[in-house]
């Protein structure tokens, strides 16, 4: 499937990746500057189920963020350090599945630190045995290469048939 490029003003050029509701800027911000770029474009940040749920069943979506870095998440959560499996609801469940669906929590992550999530590259997802990295950013002024958001006020809705 083609992705529809989109080009909303000059600040930011999101493209939407076609049948998931995920637009995607290859832009770096902090994490305010983030949540700033989404806000001019009517977008928030998604939330680590949203993305991976869509990440697992949309090729597209995974080719386009797979390794080119991190994004903020909109998500605050209590997560050990360790490795989860990714269900195909995008919720983790504790304990390693086979590397495609298998995230990597590097630091515990309490509560309203922002996170960062990651789709790796094989080398990596093979060192780390994990296709999926979330760490929390204790410092917000980390630039992301990625912004990632949907728009507001929306959940994202898998319109691709099975």
């Amino acid at each position: 499937m083609p992705i529809k490029t989109i080009v909303i003003n000059h600040i930011a050029k999101f493209s939407n990746i076609e049948n998931t509701g995920v637009f995607v800027a290859e832009t770096k911000a902090n994490y305010k500057g983030s949540d700033r770029l989404l806000d001019v474009h009517d977008l928030r940040s998604v939330t680590h189920n949203e993305i991976l749920k869509e990440v697992i069943k949309t090729p597209e979506l995974k080719e386009r963020l797979l390794g080119k870095g991190g994004f903020y998440l909109k998500d605050k959560n209590t997560l050990e350090a360790g490795l989860y499996t990714v269900n195909e609801d995008g919720t983790l469940t504790s304990g390693k599945g086979d590397v495609e669906n298998t995230a990597l929590v590097w630091n515990k992550i309490i509560g309203d630190v922002p996170l960062m999530l990651r789709v790796e590259n094989d080398n990596n997802a093979n060192t780390n045995r994990a296709r999926y990295t979330m760490r929390a950013v204790y410092d917000q002024s980390t630039v992301a290469q990625l912004v990632v958001g949907i728009k507001t006020d929306t959940e994202v809705i898998s319109l691709k048939r099975e």
